[in-house]
């Protein structure tokens, strides 16, 4: 599990790229939450879970060298963040 601040860096950089990907497809952006997102591993594989008082936005996969982000489609999201996959 990455540091705190490590994960707060994260959340942030996964928050611009929601607002990119809001605006690219035309989707309504909520405003995820500091507090509520979250970063865990998934076997083995770092996610960033954005959520706010509504549920969950945005999952983002993160690459554990180069810390690239890749968004994760609904349908593809890992069970601990509420998908089937």
């Amino acid at each position: 599990m990455p540091s705190s601040y490590v994960s707060q860096s994260l959340i942030e950089k996964a928050i611009g790229l929601y607002v990119r990907h809001c605006r690219r497809n035309g989707n309504r952006f909520d405003q995820p939450s500091k507090d509520g997102s979250h970063v865990a591993d998934v076997d083995g594989m770092p996610y960033v879970a954005l959520r706010n008082i509504y549920g969950q936005l945005a999952v983002y996969r993160v690459h554990p060298e180069t810390r690239r982000m890749g968004f994760v489609a609904q349908e593809n999201w890992p069970k601990a963040f509420g998908g089937v996959a």
